[in-house]
């Protein structure tokens, strides 16, 4: 029984090295097989075009990502079980960068930088950690983790999710029937939702609107969860005084696009969690011998919901 990998990370040649270590009962190869019969699992991030073509008896399918957009995407993808990695390390990486962005905005790290290019010595003022709310858009395995780090930093934090859920130690709101009353009280939004046709864009006019003027917005989702020339327009009538955006709509994103040089954007790479191989590789091992005991592993994707 045979594993194929592909991913179109530059760290591939380190993701194989820990799936073959993690699955030394397995044949593991690289895309394209020589024997493609033979495939049972496919693990992969953002296979090519003809990837699935040959692979007749595939059983299941392992993102190589917590995102299943990717593969969603793929007008090949095979009527087979699909699989998403539900944390494996990134999701503590995520929650240290949404933190990060969030203490350097509250405590004016940002505008500090801005004044030493100008020589200017002079302390601001700035908000305690308790009186600062923010609320993260998507309360899956990586927004609660996000949420139990900053409450733990002594933040008010709310969560919002698209599906009725529940949740301990914060506020949580559901559906889009209560998507204004959980904007309306923020100091920073963060976006972390799954990208689905339902949340595609989501990120528009109507919630910079809802937002309080001044909001900081983070999105370490997908870059298509939001309108960027309606962010642009947020960002120049001051309804989001501070935008971090470690995803945009085109990656990489285009030399002369208007993110680049807004005084009001830091941008980042796609970098806030990135794959851990190791931990990773051990995750999707784990998923495949739950599957060939006849068990279902953790990380079944909804093919309905998207994730």
């Amino acid at each position: 029984m045979s594993i194929i990998f592909y991913s179109s990370d530059d760290n591939s040649e380190l993701a194989v090295h820990a799936i073959k270590n993690a699955l030394a009962e397995y044949e593991v190869t690289t895309w394209p097989a020589a024997h493609p019969e033979k495939i049972r699992y496919a693990i992969t991030w953002g296979a090519p075009e003809g990837f699935f073509n040959d692979l007749t008896g595939l059983e299941a399918i392992f993102s190589w990502g917590a995102g299943v957009d990717h593969l969603f995407n793929n007008p090949e993808l095979p009527d087979v079980p699909v699989y998403r990695l539900e944390d494996a390390g990134m999701a503590d990486k995520i929650a240290d960068y949404v933190l990060y962005s969030v203490m350097s905005w509250q405590r004016n790290f940002k505008m500090y930088i801005s004044q030493q290019a100008k020589m200017v010595w002079q302390p601001q003022k700035e908000r305690s950690s308790a009186d600062y709310h923010i609320g993260i858009m998507g309360m899956g395995v990586i927004g609660s983790r996000i949420a139990e780090r900053l409450a733990t930093s002594g933040y008010s934090v709310s969560g919002w999710k698209r599906t009725p859920g529940t949740a301990t130690a914060i506020t949580l709101f559901s559906g889009l029937e209560q998507l204004d009353e959980f904007l309306q009280s923020l100091d920073t939004l963060v976006c972390i939702l799954p990208l689905t046709k339902e949340t595609r864009q989501i990120i528009n006019q109507r919630v910079f609107n809802s937002i309080p003027k001044g909001t900081q917005f983070i999105n370490v989702g997908r870059g298509e969860h939001v309108v960027e020339s309606d962010l642009l327009e947020a960002l120049d009538n001051g309804q989001v005084s501070d935008a971090v955006l470690d995803v945009c709509v085109t990656e990489p994103l285009p030399l002369e696009h208007f993110l680049w040089k807004h005084p009001k954007v830091t941008i980042t790479p796609h970098i806030a969690g990135p794959t851990q191989e190791m931990l990773s590789a051990e995750e999707v091992a784990k998923g495949i011998r739950v599957l060939s005991i006849g068990g279902t592993p953790d990380g079944l994707v909804d093919r309905v919901k998207g994730y």
